[in-house]
């Protein structure tokens, strides 16, 4: 019998082991290995247009020069009767050293229409309010609230400014505005052309008394300081109009 489990033995062939093969390897997916795949930034072609009481409810928040008053007045909706507290066009102080302020009343608040979108700055002046609108890194929108309408200008950023080169004026029961285009590579190459001063005293008067200047660039500079200290709105349009006529 011993000698029928030595043959036994000699003749089993000796365990090889098992051989890995990495294709017949079965894993888990890992849920937190898989990559998302990456969403394309979305690109704004239309504009909402919404009233201001809603809109400035919404964003007002982010201002540091603006603040809304609430009056709890029985009667009074303060959508539609906004108020708003503002610095001193003039930069007066009070007897204690506090900057004074004034207070806006917007009572068409309701009708008043604004670009549903989120801004970088509001200024509030006599005769309407001036909104800019960040749409990218090249195109912003200045946007000025007159009376119960808006006006749109569409601008390239070039250099320190923003400067317009379409316009777009909302009429009644309009609900939206597109994104307007226009050629930035142009205006960049304008900016850098010797100015016609001839032209330039006959779109703006007031360039008449001011130093000459020698490129168109230098002009408009010149034109967007004067228009940072202007409070009228038909001026900031009238500034705006000569800009866009130097680079077309």
């Amino acid at each position: 019998m011993t000698d029928n489990l030595n043959e036994m033995i000699q003749e089993t062939p000796a365990d090889e082991g098992a051989q890995f093969v990495p294709e017949n390897l079965e894993l888990a997916e890992d849920p937190s290995d898989e990559v998302a795949p990456i969403e394309p930034e979305a690109t704004i072609n239309e504009i909402a247009i919404v009233t201001l009481g809603g809109w400035f409810e919404k964003y007002g928040a982010g201002f540091t020069n603006l603040h809304q008053v609430r009056v709890a007045i029985r009667g009074v909706d303060p959508l539609e009767n906004l108020l708003i507290s503002i610095d001193d066009p003039e930069g007066a102080e009070l007897a204690d050293g506090q900057r004074k302020r004034s207070l806006k009343l917007f009572d068409d608040a309701l009708i008043q229409p604004v670009l549903d979108l989120e801004p970088s700055s509001m200024q509030i002046y006599n005769n309407g309010f001036r909104v800019i609108y960040p749409i990218n890194d090249d195109i912003f929108i200045k946007m000025y609230g007159v009376k119960t309408g808006l006006i749109a200008m569409f601008c390239y950023a070039i250099g320190n400014g923003l400067l317009p080169y379409a316009k777009f004026v909302a009429k009644k029961r309009v609900e939206t505005i597109e994104i307007q285009t226009g050629d930035i590579e142009s205006y960049r190459q304008q900016w850098t052309q010797p100015i016609d001063l001839e032209t330039m005293h006959l779109l703006y008067r007031q360039s008449v008394k001011s130093d000459a200047f020698a490129t168109k660039g230098a002009a408009i500079n010149w034109l967007l300081d004067r228009q940072d200290g202007i409070t009228d709105i038909n001026h900031h349009l009238e500034i705006d109009k000569v800009i866009m006529t130097l680079l077309n």
